[in-house]
């Protein structure tokens, strides 16, 4: 979620616009940004979506997503790519 607000302030958008362009409601967008929805239980589509916004690869969305579940693994996982 920080990856999508830090994104989103630098757009303008306020959270209200993030959630129509992610087709999702404010309230669900709301609860992925407490903890009280998993972000690892997010659907595949919305991280295609999310991804277009970051303007970066869907494969960037899942390490951002499986990170927030599981702190470090997104480090982890890097550091064994790069062994």
């Amino acid at each position: 979620m920080a990856a999508l607000d830090r994104q989103r302030i630098l757009k303008g958008h306020t959270m209200h616009q993030l959630a129509e362009v992610l087709d999702v409601s404010y309230g669900y967008l709301q609860q992925l940004r407490t903890g009280s929805k998993p972000i690892p239980k997010i659907s595949d589509k919305l991280t295609h979506r999310c991804a277009r916004y970051l303007e970066t690869a869907r494969i960037q969305v899942l390490l951002i997503e499986i990170s927030g579940g599981y702190p470090n693994l997104a480090a982890r996982l890097r550091s064994k790519l790069s062994a």
